[in-house]
């Protein structure tokens, strides 16, 4: 098997190669993997088992009866295209959040 070039290729490799993915859940988790892999590109790899959930960056904001998480370092829009997963691996960026 090839060897892959980009963090994002290993997750598409990893991940949605699986035979129960539909062709939906495959294209959302190489949007997922892209936004983690863009966020990766610009502020490096955060620290060892640490995730996006405590991060200080990690936002919530309203929506109808539902909340939605967002990176304040990322972008913000009212698109799922910018939602964002708190269990996945912080970025260079993170900062511990205030309890």
């Amino acid at each position: 098997m090839e060897q892959p070039k980009f963090w994002v290729d290993t997750i598409r490799h990893d991940v949605c190669k699986a035979a129960s993915c539909s062709q939906r859940q495959q294209a959302t988790r190489r949007s997922e993997a892209a936004r983690q892999a863009v966020m990766r590109r610009q502020f490096g790899p955060g620290p060892a088992g640490v995730t996006c959930k405590t991060c200080a960056h990690l936002i919530r904001v309203p929506g109808g009866r539902h909340v939605y998480l967002k990176c304040a370092r990322y972008r913000i829009s009212a698109s799922e295209a910018t939602d964002w997963r708190a269990k996945w691996p912080a970025c260079g960026a993170f900062e511990q959040a205030a309890s």
